[in-house]
């Protein structure tokens, strides 16, 4: 899927190692993060920014949410 394949160049390079995109459905994409600590950053202060990053780069896709999973 292409949203989860250009996930690295959204996220940018800061977060790009410690996270991975595993699935986009029903416009929610689902992303594997490396603990709590960055699972809350993200939530709290990543998500808004990315969300209209991916809604600038997929005008036609409809983005629903981003959901962060420890794994």
């Amino acid at each position: 899927d292409l949203v989860v394949s250009i996930w690295p160049a959204v996220i940018g390079t800061r977060f790009a190692s410690m996270t991975q995109a595993v699935s986009f459905e029903e416009g929610i994409l689902t992303v594997k993060v490396k603990n709590s600590t960055l699972l809350s950053l993200l939530e709290a202060h990543e998500k808004p920014r990315l969300l209209n990053k991916f809604k600038e780069k997929f005008p036609q896709v409809t983005f629903r949410n981003i959901v962060f999973r420890i794994g």
